[in-house]
């Protein structure tokens, strides 16, 4: 019984290696979400900017991600970007960006 406690917690640990929360802050509204760290910030997006009630029908191509004043990939997995837990990451409208 010992023994598959162990394997359970060895488990878990693994599976929240998966996973990182982070604050998302979309147009200065926070929205704090569970990603996956092998989804990329395109793939975050719908569901950011849906939980921060982002009228219409934002276009990825319009918005931009940020952390430490840094434009990121919104290409690359979540994971190399090496976020501390509960970073904020910014996703603001591009200058020039209709809407």
């Amino acid at each position: 019984m010992l023994r598959t406690g162990k394997v359970d917690k060895m488990a878990s640990e693994k599976k929240s290696e998966k996973k990182i929360h982070l604050v998302f802050v979309v147009s200065g509204s926070p929205v704090k979400l569970n990603v996956e760290l092998d989804e990329t910030l395109a793939m975050v997006f719908p569901e950011a900017v849906k939980k921060a009630e982002i009228a219409g029908d934002p276009k990825l191509d319009d918005w931009e991600f940020s952390f430490n004043k840094v434009v990121l990939d919104v290409n690359k997995p979540i994971r190399e970007f090496g976020f501390p837990e509960d970073a904020q990451v910014f996703l603001n409208k591009k200058a020039g960006a209709a809407g």
